[in-house]
C-alpha cells in the first residue's frame, strides 16, 4: 500500500491582503489554529530535506502522522505572523526564498496590486535558519523558468542557491519551482546546480515514490476548514500525485511557451 505523505503549501500568512492574492493568503487566527492541532495531535513535522533523507533509506519507516509544511516566496509576514507560531509549538518547516527581494518588496506580483508587499531581510533570515526553518532557493527574481533559455534558468537557479548559501553559511538543498512550473529541462538544471530535491505545485499528496525533484504538495487555502485541513494532514485528501505527468499539463505548458514567443 502507498503511504500518502502531505506536504502542504502556504504563501501569505496575512489577515490583510490586495483581493487578487486573497486566494494565496491563510489568516493569522486560522495557521494558530491548524499549527495547535498538529501539536495537540502529535504530528511530526518535517523540512523537506529531512523528509527526502528519510525516503532515501529504504530501511526507514515514516510515522504514522508525518507532515511537511512549506511556504513559498519569503514574504515578511512569515517571519511577523507565521514564525511566532512555529517556534511555540516546535514546528519545523521549509521556507523558498527568491533572493533578488530579500530585503525588498515582491515586484513579481505587480499584476496581482502587491509589488510593494515588503519581503524578510537577510538578519531574520539568519535568525530562522538557525531555529527549525530550513530556507530553500525559489530563484533570483521568480521567474517561470520554463519560459526562459536554459542559460537564463541556470543562472537563476545557482546565483540564489550562491546568495543564500554566503548569507546563511550552510548548505541550501532543496528548491521551488515558482509558480510549479517545471519541465523535465527544468529539473535537469536544478539537479546539475546541487539541489538534492525540489516541490513543484500539483495539489496533490506526496508518498513514497515521488520525484524528489518534483514533489507534490497541497495547497492550503483561505477556504479550507479545520476539518478539511486535518483531512489532508492525515492522508485523506485530495488524491495522489501521479507518478507521470499528465498529457493536458504537458499540452498547457507548451502552450504557454507558445504564447510567450507570439508576445516577443
Amino acid at each position: 500500500m502507498i503511504k500518502p505523505i502531505p506536504i502542504l503549501l502556504y504563501h501569505s500568512i496575512s489577515d490583510e491582503s490586495a483581493p487578487k492574492f486573497k486566494y494565496w493568503r491563510v489568516s493569522v487566527a486560522a495557521f494558530k489554529e491548524q499549527m495547535a492541532l498538529l501539536a495537540s495531535k502529535n504530528y511530526t513535522t518535517l523540512t523537506v530535506s529531512e523528509l527526502v533523507a528519510h525516503l532515501s533509506n529504504p530501511g526507514e519507516t515514516l510515522p504514522e502522522k508525518t507532515v511537511v509544511l512549506t511556504f513559498d516566496d519569503a514574504l515578511c509576514d512569515f517571519y511577523q505572523l507565521a514564525y511566532p507560531s512555529l517556534l511555540k509549538y516546535h514546528i519545523p518547516a521549509t521556507l523558498y526564498v527568491p533572493t533578488g527581494y530579500i530585503g525588498h518588496t515582491s515586484q513579481w506580483l505587480t499584476r496581482a496590486h502587491l509589488a510593494d508587499y515588503p519581503m524578510i531581510n537577510w538578519d531574520e533570515l539568519n535568525e530562522i535558519s538557525g531555529n527549525g526553518i530550513e530556507c530553500g532557493g525559489h530563484t533570483h527574481t521568480h521567474i517561470q523558468l520554463d519560459l526562459v533559455s536554459k542559460d537564463v534558468a541556470y543562472n537563476e537557479i545557482t546565483r540564489c542557491k550562491m546568495e543564500l548559501e554566503q548569507h546563511l553559511q550552510r548548505p541550501v538543498a532543496t528548491f521551488a519551482y515558482p509558480n510549479g512550473y517545471c519541465g523535465g529541462h527544468v529539473r535537469d538544471l536544478v539537479l546539475q546546480a546541487g539541489f538534492t530535491s525540489a516541490c513543484a505545485v500539483k495539489n496533490a499528496l506526496s508518498f513514497s515514490g515521488d520525484d524528489t525533484y518534483a514533489l507534490a504538495r497541497v495547497f492550503i487555502t483561505p477556504y479550507m476548514s479545520l476539518t478539511d485541513f486535518e483531512h489532508v494532514t492525515l492522508g485523506r485528501a485530495p488524491h495522489l500525485a501521479l507518478r507521470r505527468e499528465r498529457l493536458r499539463t504537458k499540452i498547457w505548458r507548451r502552450a504557454r511557451t507558445l504564447f510567450t514567443l507570439l508576445e516577443k
